[in-house]
């Protein structure tokens, strides 16, 4: 019993030390996870070697082969279960949910975190459960559920804290900033960044150092404080240096010079620290990452007025979205290949591209209304355990208006438009409808941030009821697109009320910059009364009239 002891004292050792250093020593990680593993099975000790496996299997992913790691982290998860190691299990679960993340498996991974972090709460794990919600934010924040991410986030930091954790603190925070960047708030995103670098400084982890100076320096681009981005950028470069793997940071940072280098209008020099980049998320087959720098590089090409080579970079990121089922990012590339192909003079593939833009904006709309309406679900079944008849009647009244209204707008939503226009259309009554969509919305969201892009929705809203006469039915169609349903009205009136939306919108005065719309016009007398043509006369009509310059309405052919 004696000579156990020490065993498995050193094994313990092993794997600890590995796991400190696996992100910036990633060669000597594997010498210890392979010294434990040896160890392990020398002593017959289950749990001690799949944690090790573990280990292995971190390694395995970091120096670019994924699926051998999947495989140790089964073998080390089946031998953790033979002997009911549910910390170990949990463990191998959480590196599983780490590679599916980074192999863009955006939904399975989010689906073995949430599993981790049952696991870890009932097994009273508060410190690694911290590092789950972590994890489970930043999938949420790639799938673009931001209250979502921020619940995560925000659970996992008090934990660190509880736990007197600065390491973990300062990867929170890192990622906090990350998210309120995204939503347009730079006030409290570099507030984050700094808090996160004074503590990495303090600890002297160089990884996050480059990490964090990368973001920062991002956001100043966005804000157009490019002489701030740029030295941002340079002490960040600093930290390569004391890193012995440093390929997925470097990558960060060259595409961050890049992008700094084509928003000063340097468009041949940033090609190439763009290619270099590519070339590294490549090796390092992180696809969330590859597919977006392959959009950033078609952007490049489309802004230097070369749309064949744009729509061939956009097609190579749409194939690597659909592939890994980056839903918005298909959609994001089918947006700008619209654009490139508009420019190269093909407005039949334009129209194509177009199409499904929409079509995937209004999936990905449909799908955010249909997360809230189950997460309201959820809290209002907890709810009527606790207060009953009560709470079911509240739920019931929530339930019916969520169902027809969006949340934001407070419009009809698409579903409850869809049966508006179907239950109209059955009366044969002559019907006109028009299609808005928001002009240039994704640029103004990148811009300004996402919280100023559902201000101005909501204002388009409120312009749209002040609009249309009384029995018009209005309905948020998807994510920057509204549409209005013009009972016993032809199409001549319908252009005018079209006409008298544009010059509203055009008119008022929005958050941070003019705003327009283009309007498409189509009516039951062209198109007969079925929904679906209706729909698409309707929507061929809008491409015209973004085609043609947008701010602008035009009635279908």
């Amino acid at each position: 019993m004696t000579e156990l002891v020490p065993a498995k004292a050193q094994i313990a050792a092993l794997l600890l030390e590995g796991l400190k250093i696996e992100r910036v020593d990633v060669r000597h990680a594997q010498h210890l996870a392979e010294e434990a593993l040896r160890l392990s099975r020398a002593l017959g000790d289950l749990d001690c070697e799949a944690r090790a496996l573990r280990n292995l299997a971190y390694c395995r992913f970091a120096t670019g082969t994924p699926d051998m790691a999947l495989q140790l982290l089964q073998e080390g998860r089946s031998l953790a279960e033979s002997v009911g190691a549910e910390s170990a299990t949990a463990l191998c679960l959480h590196t599983q949910g780490f590679i599916q993340h980074h192999l863009g498996q955006l939904h399975p991974a989010l689906d073995t975190y949430e599993e981790v972090a049952r696991r870890r709460e009932a097994l009273g794990e508060r410190e690694l459960l911290a590092g789950t919600l972590n994890n489970l934010g930043t999938i949420w924040f790639n799938l673009g559920d931001y209250d979502s991410c921020l619940t995560s986030h925000r659970k996992a930091l008090q934990l660190w804290r509880d736990a007197n954790n600065a390491y973990g603190e300062a990867i929170t925070l890192h990622n906090l900033g990350n998210t309120y960047s995204a939503f347009g708030d730079s006030l409290a995103a570099i507030l984050h960044y700094q808090q996160a670098l004074q503590m990495v400084e303090a600890q002297g982890i160089a990884l996050l150092q480059c990490e964090i100076g990368t973001n920062l320096a991002r956001l100043q681009r966005q804000q157009g404080l490019l002489k701030e981005a740029q030295a941002s950028l340079d002490r960040a470069a600093q930290h390569l240096t004391a890193l012995k793997t440093p390929q997925l940071p470097q990558a960060l940072l060259l595409e961050e010079q890049g992008l700094l280098l084509r928003q000063q209008g340097e468009l041949r020099a940033a090609r190439s620290p763009l290619a270099a980049a590519l070339r590294e998320y490549r090796r390092q087959r992180t696809p969330i990452h590859t597919t977006r720098l392959l959009y950033e590089l078609g952007h490049l090409h489309l802004a230097a007025h070369r749309p064949q080579h744009a729509c061939r970079i956009l097609l190579r990121s749409l194939r690597h979205a659909q592939l890994h089922h980056l839903k918005q990012a298909e959609r994001d590339a089918c947006g700008t290949l619209a654009d490139a192909y508009e420019t190269g003079s093909d407005s039949h593939t334009a129209l194509q591209f177009h199409r499904r833009f929409h079509a995937l904006d209004r999936e990905l709309f449909a799908e955010s209304t249909q997360r809230q309406r189950l997460l309201l679900i959820r809290q209002i079944e907890l709810e009527k355990a606790q207060r009953e008849n009560e709470t079911l009647t509240l739920a019931n009244a929530q339930l019916q208006k969520l169902a027809t209204l969006d949340g934001m707008t407070g419009l009809q939503n698409h579903r409850a438009f869809q049966e508006s226009l179907r239950a109209l259309l059955s009366t044969k009554t002559e019907t006109a409808l028009l299609l808005i969509d928001v002009d240039h919305f994704k640029d103004f969201n990148d811009t300004f941030g996402h919280p100023a892009g559902d201000e101005v929705l909501r204002q388009v809203a409120q312009l749209l009821r002040e609009s249309v006469r009384e029995g018009d039915q209005l309905g948020r169609y998807g994510g920057e697109e509204f549409a209005v349903l013009l009972p016993s009205t032809r199409q001549r009136q319908a252009a005018l009320i079209a006409e008298r939306i544009r010059r509203t919108v055009s008119n008022h005065a929005f958050p941070h910059r003019s705003v327009t719309v283009s309007i498409g016009i189509a009516t039951t007398h062209q198109s007969g009364h079925d929904p679906a043509q209706l729909i698409q006369a309707a929507d061929q009509a809008l491409y015209g009239a973004k085609r043609a310059g947008r701010n602008r309405c035009l009635k279908a052919a």
